[in-house]
């Protein structure tokens, strides 16, 4: 029966029913399982590295380069207005470095380009540039002539002082000799005469000095008021400070003298209202200047009507004078009286000089210097009538005069070609804001291409992180059920066939022969132990049988018997204390040789059995070491690769919009393809209504970026219309400095107004890209859906009809950061399900190292203990395993 026994094998078993090959089985599932996922993972960081490093060579470089020439164009308008704003040219020179510092970071702007771009600018740039130095030459010139009409404004002033001390001078001496040759008429004309002299020639003394005080007050307070030095306005405040001081000492001449008197109050109104306007807070005003000539043409009219009345009685005196002296006396007034009215006519024709002069300095255009300089010629040529009067002693200061009415050289030229400067500036000035705003229109198209190639680029890194993350996400939950799989093979196929083994050993140890049954269909391992103790038994069995024919025959053959009993008695004993190496080597009876040989026997096949058992339990306790440090490492690795898609995603949770994956309810696999794809077909119409849902906010986000568009061309216009107002009033001077204050509040409104718009501009376009974002989300989450079905096909048929789970639907937004939550909480539970694989291994090994020791009890060597001695190497190197794996 034995030999039966040991001749059985099972049949029908595959590679499969071995211990060893279901356990290598289990881990190089477990094994594809992460190698797939770190494969995955891998070529999402080389996609997401390589979108990332397009980003930073190329769009990022545009938007810096788009940058930089915004930056220059504003340097560009900074300079232009800088250069309007100039108020001498010392300050124009401070601009003018500016300006062209602009043009050269403008022209590296540029430069800095791609070539198709830079050939369009650079043309516009070259204008700017071109332009701006016109400015600043325009400005130059404008400051330049009209330093020029400046001077020529002094020169009058002095000249017209310079004639009005000399015909004072010249008026004296012609009173002087009036006066000498007087005395020798004296006497016959005493009382005429003495009216004459005393009275009526003092009070026209007085009325000519009190116009040419009036002439030289109102000049010195007209150059002031042109001049822009403050010492030179200085002294012109003094000069006319002390001609008011002579002319009230002619005006009390005036009011003591009976001819003069009703003249005094007219010319001390005049001086009145000179002082007034001197003294005056608005001293520099256009209504100044006019009040000013209109003071000093009434006062001339009403010199010129009180000096002639002078004239016309001091000839009526002279023809009421007696006959005897009527020739001296006409002598005297063709002489001295024809002399002081030359010096009259002479003084009236300074004055018209001085106010065509006048005229042309405060010409506002070109065409109204053309229109004036007629009449300053025209007087100029009045002036050159009385050359070589009274010797040439005024010539030096006429010639002065004329000078100055020079169609070339003179003031009309200057001032001309001050104004004209001044147009030449205003051009330029239109030109390069022209260029400029080009400039910074493109510069800022290039800067909104460049975000929004960054934005696009962003939406596929973003994406292909979300399909990766998906793909994580199955191989994640494959894994999973791997593992639980494993868990559950391990106890079916490995774990509890051993513990029924083992307590089939120990039952038999104990005793109890029952019959060793339930171990066919077991692994070949556990099948070859069963067959062992089965021989075990059945040689315990005969043993028994044999005691019982010996009883029977044993007063027969008591003596043999006897030697027989103390043989196997012995060896009973050593096979009692677990010794299978003593053979009996004794020749008995005849009839007690067999029970020797079957002794024999069965000690040897107990002593295979028991030898099959530790080299399985070797086999046992070496695949459980290799599963514990296998589900270590995978656990390792889990954790390895869960710590790195975090750190890779957090370094990108600013640029990405975080997706959240719902799991669908579990199908089984016997529902046919068709259903699955029905149902993502059903999947992808609610996908389409969120596309179009996102579509319509999208419309509505271009209809308000739209209107914001508009506002901001608005903000645009003002901010241009505010800029030409200020250029404006810079060129209308101290009167438009109001007007500039206004215009540049009223720019500052409108560039607040532009960047208000610009900020509800890029937050609709970042609303605008979070919709085009989920419209893309939605669209790949159909997609999904027959990917999903498809996979989950393919592993119901590997599986071979264990359930699979397939994705119904991807749809809702959720932040990165939560997504990496999750996936560190289900990475946590595998590493939780290896732990709990460790420790099934950890029993398993005990329940092993437990078989092993049951069959240590046994010597099956000749060497005491070699059975066990292998056995505890084993075991200690499986405890040198299973360390690492609790500690994990």
């Amino acid at each position: 029966m034995s030999a039966q026994i040991l001749k059985s094998r099972p049949r029908g078993r595959g590679w499969l029913s071995s211990i060893g090959a279901r356990l290598t089985l289990i881990l190089l599932a477990l094994g594809g399982v992460s190698a797939l996922l770190g494969v995955v993972a891998s070529m999402v960081f080389a996609r997401v590295s390589e979108d990332m490093s397009h980003l930073t060579r190329t769009e990022l470089a545009a938007l810096e380069h788009s940058g930089a020439l915004v930056a220059a164009t504003d340097s560009a308008k900074n300079a232009m207005i800088g250069a309007i704003a100039a108020r001498d040219a010392e300050a124009l020179e401070a601009r003018a470095q500016a300006a062209g510092e602009a043009a050269v970071q403008l022209d590296a702007a540029v430069a800095g380009l791609a070539d198709e771009l830079r050939a369009d600018l650079q043309a516009d740039a070259t204008k700017a540039g071109e332009r701006l130095g016109a400015l600043v030459a325009a400005r130059d010139l404008q400051f330049e002539n009209e330093a020029r009409v400046a001077q020529g404004l002094d020169a009058l002033r002095a000249a017209g002082a310079s004639l009005s001390e000399r015909m004072v001078e010249m008026a004296d001496a012609a009173y002087f000799d009036l006066a000498m040759g007087g005395e020798t008429t004296i006497e016959a004309v005493d009382a005429t005469l003495s009216d004459l002299v005393e009275e009526q020639f003092v009070a026209l003394q007085s009325l000519l000095g009190a116009r040419a005080e009036i002439n030289l007050l109102s000049g010195a307070i007209l150059s002031a008021q042109l001049s822009t030095d403050d010492s030179t306005r200085s002294i012109l405040d003094d000069l006319a400070l002390a001609s008011r001081g002579r002319l009230v000492e002619l005006i009390a001449g005036l009011e003591a003298n009976a001819y003069g008197a009703a003249s005094a109050e007219s010319i001390r109104q005049a001086a009145d209202a000179f002082a007034e306007i001197r003294q005056a807070r608005g001293f520099r005003t256009g209504a100044a200047t006019s009040r000013i000539l209109a003071v000093r043409r009434d006062a001339d009219v009403l010199l010129a009507s009180a000096i002639d009345d002078m004239i016309f009685g001091l000839m009526i005196a002279a023809e009421e004078a007696s006959a005897e002296n009527r020739e001296a006396i006409q002598g005297l007034l063709d002489e001295e009286v024809s002399f002081i009215n030359t010096l009259f006519e002479i003084s009236g024709a300074v004055s018209r000089f001085q106010e065509s002069a006048l005229d042309v300095a405060v010409a506002q255009h070109p065409d109204d210097v053309r229109l004036v300089a007629p009449d300053l010629l025209r007087n100029a040529e009045a002036l050159s009538a009385h050359k070589g009067f009274a010797d040439g002693a005024l010539d030096a200061s006429l010639a002065e005069l004329v000078r100055l009415a020079d169609p070339e050289g003179g003031l009309p030229a200057f001032k001309k070609a001050a104004l004209q400067a001044d147009i030449a500036a205003a051009e330029a000035v239109q030109a390069a804001s022209a260029a400029v705003l080009l400039i910074s229109e493109r510069a800022a198209e290039l800067g909104v291409a460049s975000r929004g190639e960054i934005a696009t680029m962003a939406t596929e890194i973003q994406t292909e992180i979300a399909g990766a993350r998906d793909q994580v996400d199955i191989l994640l939950f494959v894994q999973a059920g791997g593992v639980l799989l494993a868990l559950l093979l391990t106890r079916l196929l490995v774990q509890r066939p051993l513990r029924r083994i083992s307590e089939t050993t120990e039952r038999l140890a104990s005793g109890d022969l029952a019959e060793v049954t339930g171990f066919d269909r077991a692994s070949l391992e556990i099948n070859r132990i069963a067959r062992a103790l089965s021989v075990f038994r059945d040689g315990l069995i005969e043993k028994d049988a044999m005691e019982a024919s010996q009883n029977a025959e044993r007063q027969a053959r008591m003596a043999e018997q006897m030697a027989a009993v103390t043989l196997i008695g012995n060896g009973l004993e050593r096979l009692s204390r677990g010794d299978l190496t003593q053979r009996i080597e004794e020749d008995m009876a005849e009839g007690y040789d067999k029970l020797r040989t079957d002794f024999n026997n069965a000690q040897d096949n107990l002593r295979d059995m028991l030898r099959e058992l530790s080299d399985a339990s070797s086999v046992i306790l070496s695949g459980t070491g290799e599963l514990s440090a296998a589900s270590d490492d995978l656990s390792r690795r889990t954790e390895s690769q869960a710590a790195t898609l975090e750190e890779s995603v957090a370094a990108l949770d600013e640029v990405t919009s975080n997706v959240n994956a719902a799991a669908g309810h579990a199908r089984d696999v016997e529902t046919t393809i068709e259903a699955a794809k029905t149902e993502a077909e059903q999947s992808r119409s609610v996908v389409r209504e969120a596309i179009d849902a996102m579509q319509a906010i999208k419309t509505s986000s271009d209809k308000i970026s739209s209107i914001v568009s508009v506002i901001d061309d608005i903000a645009f216009q003002t901010n241009l219309l505010s800029l030409n107002a200020g250029v404006e009033a810079a060129r209308a001077g101290e009167a438009g400095r109001g007007f500039a204050v206004v215009a540049s509040e009223v720019r500052g409104l409108a560039q607040r107004s532009s960047e208000s718009a610009m900020e509800i501009k890029a937050l609709i376009g970042d609303s605008a890209q979070r919709v085009d974002h989920g419209v893309d989300l939605v669209g790949n989450a159909g997609d999904a859906l027959m990917s999903m079905l498809e996979r989950f096909s393919d592993v119901s048929t590997m599986v071979a009809g264990i359930s699979q789970s397939s994705v119904d639907q991807a749809t809702s937004l959720k932040e990165v950061n939560t997504a990496m939550t999750d996936l560190d909480v289900v990475t946590q539970e595998n590493a939780a399900m290896v732990q709990r694989t460790t420790e099934a291994t950890t029993g398993l090994n005990n329940e092993a190292s437990r078989l092993s020791a049951l069959a240590a009890r046994f010597a099956v060597d000749a060497t005491p203990g070699a059975l066990g001695q292998p056995v505890r190497r084993q075991g200690s190197g499986l405890r040198g395993v299973a360390g690492p794996v609790r500690a994990a």
